[in-house]
């Protein structure tokens, strides 16, 4: 939630970017993020099994070629990413459909005042402060044939889900699975991807060690609590 809020917050006019006040956005382990352009990196999960609501696969995910970054496809030659569908760009995943009149769909608070949502938050997100927190542990996805050996959950069995890599309700479904194969990859991810859409290293991201799926050990470890309380004025970035 923290992430589209950011996308297509009006903050930037309210305070001025050369304001002394400064307006941080800090999000940790989401799910899921919106893409400001229909390119996704391409990565591989062997055969891939989709419906609407969840994806399943037959092989681990190797991580993406960064010099991939590509539109995905479904065509004659076969599906090129993991999983695809037709409207893996529309909102809350990407920023194609603020106003989408094949549907119906429409997002007021991304055209409020006449303000062509698409194309502000492409030109204004690399602007804002915000800081990405990705657990180390943070490698959970029970549609995997195994379990990553980074995963939280790996040992733990859970009486519900009855799995040794526990997701935490990861989202699963085609749009979030073409970001990456779990949340502490799919940060990777969009970070890379927004240094190769803007040119430029663009925001920060931290990963928080030995935290998975972990709100109270994102925001308390170390990290978390300098992006949250330290000063502005503080040395408080590390190399992405």
């Amino acid at each position: 939630m923290v992430q589209r809020y950011a996308v297509i917050s009006t903050l930037v006019d309210l305070f001025s970017l050369n304001s002394d006040i400064d307006v941080k956005f800090i999000i940790a382990n989401p799910s899921s993020y919106a893409y400001l352009t229909p390119e996704r990196y391409n990565y591989n999960c062997g055969n891939c099994s989709c419906t609407v609501n969840d994806c399943n696969c037959d092989a681990m995910c190797s991580p993406p070629p960064y010099n991939e970054l590509s539109k995905p496809r479904h065509d004659a030659a076969g599906t090129q990413h993991p999983c695809y569908v037709w409207n893996y760009n529309r909102w809350p995943y990407g920023i194609a459909s603020f106003s989408d009149k094949k549907t119906g769909n429409y997002i007021p608070y991304a055209l409020r005042d006449g303000v062509l949502g698409v194309e502000r938050a492409f030109r204004f997100y690399n602007k804002l402060h915000v800081v990405y927190l990705v657990g180390q542990n943070d490698t959970c996805n029970d549609i995997l044939p195994t379990c990553d050996d980074s995963c939280w959950k790996r040992d733990v069995w859970d009486n519900v889900t009855e799995s040794l890599c526990y997701r935490n309700d990861m989202d699963t479904r085609c749009p979030a699975m073409l970001q990456g194969p779990f949340r502490r990859a799919r940060g990777y991810q969009y970070m890379k991807y927004l240094e190769t859409l803007y040119g430029k290293p663009t925001h920060h991201l931290y990963t928080i060690n030995g935290i998975g799926h972990n709100a109270s050990g994102m925001f308390g470890s170390k990290i978390g609590m300098r992006e949250l309380f330290g000063s502005p004025k503080d040395d408080v970035f590390l190399p992405s």
